[in-house]
């Protein structure tokens, strides 16, 4: 990817004004490629804060189809909660408008592929938002795999988790209508890691299961709060994710012939500017070589970045290791058959 900032960058609205939309914010301020132009909330009078303290030269709309159909805007950042993704992305495509969608992109595969489908019938660019995989450090981290730096991979490990609970019962995180339950909050991490790395070690962008056994623990919403899964990939490569809301656990873990590469740090929050190395480690027996990587730019600028040239150079998907739209559509089936497994136990976690 070119260092260079392109002669007009992007002009993005965003939905929604919630935490990931401020670290959208503070991204693009740091990104090549993009520039916030406007905000989009239910309340103006909250795009108006938002922007105010954000990004001061946006203009503000009190609903989000306002800003759908504004000029001011060129790309829409869909930053608003897992179930009105669909339709939010659904006008944008028909307005002509390109598109980035935080993670999950949809409730479902189906609700993945309807939006898809729509951003290509419009000739308009689409990526779910995924902040590590076009991260400096997870570059690093697949082209090591990729290079046979531990030899043939067998084993991968992900989590992603914090001791969130007990969290008031309305909290997004629990309540089914907000999308609520940590599978599609975080555990789409652990899970598009572990599709990349396998990815990797084939010499592939990404891979998706061909089996995959798991479990999931509810809390009294209903909602998934804990859940763990193994994955069976071609060449007897397997994976084990797991998420939760109930104890910390953040790790990347490869395993192969010739030993392990692990990422250092809570991934990937520990990967803004500004932040030590090293940020890998290869490790053999009892000798541990630290990899640090040299990188700038607020955590979202990469994600950022990855679209804006893809829409410059006018295609309607990233390049690289950023989420393409095959990618996405595989990430979406894989959380689908997580998410109907079975409950580990009848009775709900506290």
């Amino acid at each position: 990817m070119s260092n260079d900032t392109i002669d007009e960058p992007v002009r993005w609205g965003i939905l929604g004004c919630g935490g990931i939309a401020r670290k959208f914010a503070a991204g693009a301020a740091d990104s090549r490629t993009g520039v916030v132009a406007a905000v989009g909330s239910r309340s103006r009078e909250r795009a108006e804060a938002f922007a105010a303290e954000h990004a001061p030269a946006a203009a503000s709309f009190g609903s989000y189809e306002d800003l759908i159909a504004s000029d001011a805007v060129e790309g829409v950042y869909v930053a608003t909660p897992h179930p009105f993704h669909l339709q939010s992305v659904l006008a944008a495509a028909a307005a002509g408008k390109h598109v980035m969608v935080e993670k999950p992109a949809g409730m479902t595969a189906e609700e993945a592929a309807a939006m898809i489908e729509a951003c290509r019938g419009a000739g308009v660019f689409f990526m779910e938002a995924f902040k590590d995989r076009p991260h400096p450090v997870f570059n690093e981290l697949f082209a090591r795999v990729e290079a046979g730096a531990v030899g043939r991979v067998f084993r991968i490990e992900t989590a992603f988790g914090g001791a969130m609970l007990p969290l008031d019962p309305g909290h997004r995180l629990l309540e089914p209508a907000l999308g609520g339950g940590v599978i599609l909050d975080v555990g789409t991490y652990a899970v598009s890691m572990a599709r990349a790395i396998a990815g990797a070690a084939a010499g592939e962008r990404f891979r998706d299961p061909g089996g995959l056994r798991g479990w999931l623990r509810r809390g009294g919403t209903g909602v998934d709060v804990e859940a763990g899964a193994e994955l069976l990939f071609a060449d007897g490569v397997t994976a084990s994710v797991y998420c939760t809301l109930r104890a910390h656990a953040q790790w990347i873990r490869v395993h192969g012939g010739e030993g392990s590469l692990v990422v250092c740090g809570r991934w990937p929050w520990h990967f803004e500017p500004g932040r030590e190395g090293p940020h890998l480690a290869i490790r053999r027996g009892k000798d541990s070589e630290p990899v640090t990587v040299d990188y700038a730019g607020a955590l979202l600028s990469h994600e950022i970045d990855a679209a804006g040239d893809a829409i410059r150079a006018g295609r309607t998907e990233a390049a690289g290791r950023a989420m393409g739209h095959a990618d996405s559509l595989g990430q979406a089936r894989t959380l689908d058959r997580w998410l109907a497994c079975p409950d580990a136990d009848p009775q709900p976690a506290r």
